[in-house]
């Protein structure tokens, strides 16, 4: 289900990945592996953060606040 995730939102030029809970560290750097694969493609970019202890609203208000991002945060339960 998460490499599903990740090329979609790798295909969908997504510009940040938030990840709340928890684990979340961890989930984050399986996303940032999932990213970047065998390397070879430097167009496979997508900024994580990690947020273990951090209400959900005010991450949501941190990626409503990242630049370039053009439209609504959306919020995805894996």
């Amino acid at each position: 289900m998460l490499p599903e995730f990740v090329e979609q939102c790798v295909r969908d030029r997504v510009a940040l990945i938030c990840v709340v809970g928890e684990k979340s560290d961890l989930v984050e750097d399986a996303i940032d592996w999932l990213i970047i694969g065998d390397g070879s493609d430097h167009n496979r970019f997508i900024v994580t953060s990690s947020h273990k202890d951090e209400p959900l609203g005010d991450v949501i208000d941190f990626a409503r606040a990242w630049p370039g991002i053009e439209g609504e945060a959306q919020q995805v339960v894996l």
